[in-house]
């Protein structure tokens, strides 16, 4: 049984996806590299109802 071709599409997809996480890993390392440097906390610590109390609803 021979083995299909990707879609265009699913290629774009895939391209698409490899270039998201690779831009994802880039940001992470100059966030962590920054918080290191300046010793501050760029990354917010979410407390599960810290959402609600900033938005002001009930």
């Amino acid at each position: 049984m021979a083995k299909q071709q990707p879609s265009p599409d699913k290629e774009a997809l895939e391209k698409a996806l490899q270039e998201a996480e690779l831009k994802i890993k880039a940001l992470n390392t100059l966030i962590d590299v920054t918080e290191e440097q300046l010793k501050i906390d760029i990354r917010k610590n979410l407390v599960p109802n810290s959402l609600k109390d900033e938005t002001g609803l009930p």
